[in-house]
C-alpha cells in the first residue's frame, strides 16, 4: 500500500491585465486614436486622406478629431504599457511548512513595484466566494482576515466556469483547512 503524500506548499499564479478584453481595446484604441489624429491634422492642413476632407473643417470638426485621436492614442498607450509591464500578474503561495500566506503581484514601475503581503495562517478567518450574475458578472475569492481585511485572490474582471470557480474556492479552503464562506449577490 502506498503512502501518498499531500503538497505542503501552493502556489497559484494570477495574469492580471493580460486578458483578451484588454489586447482588444489597446489595439483598437491605438488604431482608432491615430486614424482620428491623422483624419485632424488633414482637415487642418487641407489634405486628402483615404476620402475627400474638404467637406471637414478644422474648426470646430477637425480641432475634435484632433482631440479624440490624442485621448484614444493616450489610453492606447496606458494600455499597451500596463499589458508589457504585466501589471497585476503575481503569485498566492499557501506554505503549511512555515504556515505563511505570501502574495506577490507587479505594479507600477517606482518604488512600489514589487507588492509583497505576507501572513500568517492564524491571521485567517476564512475565505469569502462573491459571486455576482447578470449584466456585469463576476467572481471573486478573497481572504479575510481576522482584523476584517479582504485581500481578493483571483482577478476582479475575472469571469470563470462557475462550476470550476467553486472547485477551486472550496478546494483551496480544503488545502487551508477553512471555512468557506459565500457572499454572493442575487
Amino acid at each position: 500500500m502506498e503512502n501518498k503524500k499531500k503538497p505542503l506548499i501552493r502556489r497559484d499564479f494570477i495574469f492580471g491585465s493580460k486578458s483578451f478584453i484588454n489586447l482588444f481595446w489597446a489595439c483598437s484604441s491605438l488604431i482608432g486614436g491615430n486614424l482620428f489624429f491623422l483624419l485632424g491634422l488633414c482637415s487642418y492642413f487641407k489634405l486628402n486622406f483615404l476620402f475627400q476632407l474638404n467637406q471637414i473643417q478644422f474648426f470646430p470638426q477637425g480641432l475634435l478629431l484632433l482631440f479624440y485621436g490624442l485621448a484614444g492614442s493616450l489610453l492606447s498607450l496606458y494600455l499597451w504599457s500596463i499589458l508589457l509591464l504585466s501589471i497585476g500578474d503575481g503569485y498566492n503561495e499557501f506554505n503549511k511548512i512555515s504556515n505563511r500566506i505570501k502574495i506577490f503581484r507587479w505594479g507600477f514601475p517606482g518604488k512600489n513595484r514589487k507588492i509583497k503581503l505576507d501572513y500568517s495562517f492564524s491571521e485567517i478567518e476564512n475565505l469569502s466566494l462573491y459571486i455576482r450574475q447578470g449584466f456585469n458578472p463576476q467572481s471573486i475569492l478573497y481572504l479575510k482576515l481576522k482584523n476584517k481585511i479582504k485581500i481578493p485572490l483571483t482577478r476582479n474582471d475575472s469571469v470563470f466556469n462557475l462550476e470550476e470557480f467553486e472547485y477551486y474556492a472550496a478546494d483551496l479552503a480544503r488545502f487551508l483547512q477553512i471555512s468557506l464562506k459565500d457572499e454572493s449577490v442575487n
